[in-house]
């Protein structure tokens, strides 16, 4: 299982995919103390929103091909990307939880990094690092 730093057991859903006994939970319907759990999951780092398929679909494509769930934090997804993800989550049966990530400013940035180096992770979207969501690769995960 992977050990996260104390911080990302403080962050809020924004959305999550939940079991299929479960119904899909947006921010107002998650209560305090529910959580989601994955062995083994992917980790999409985003500096920015997410709102169009074409930023994540090669994401949901990689994590796909390797049966894994896939962990979303960020500033937040929403648009034609929230809803490609709850449409994988029900036809596709893909494990997806999208988290907003924690803090504001420069210490959202801050933390973003550190979670990145805790999961081996990177970035995008992030000024100056010149890595798109198009361009993912598993090794970004």
């Amino acid at each position: 299982m992977l050990r996260l730093p104390t911080v990302l057991h403080q962050m809020r859903p924004v959305s999550c995919a939940l079991p299929p006994h479960l119904t899909w939970a947006y921010a107002n319907d998650v209560k305090f103390g529910q959580k989601c759990e994955f062995q083994d999951a992917h980790v999409l780092l985003s500096a920015k929103e997410i709102s169009s398929v074409q930023s994540i679909v090669h994401a949901l494509e990689i994590t796909n091909a390797h049966w894994k769930p896939l962990v979303i934090i960020d500033e937040d997804v929403d648009g034609e990307a929230l809803s490609t993800l709850v449409l994988n989550r029900l036809t596709v049966g893909l494990q997806v939880v999208a988290v907003k990530a924690p803090g504001f400013g420069d210490n959202r940035k801050n933390q973003l990094k550190d979670i990145a180096i805790a999961t081996g992770g990177a970035i995008f979207g992030e000024e100056g690092i010149n890595l798109n969501l198009e361009d993912i690769q598993v090794h970004d995960l």
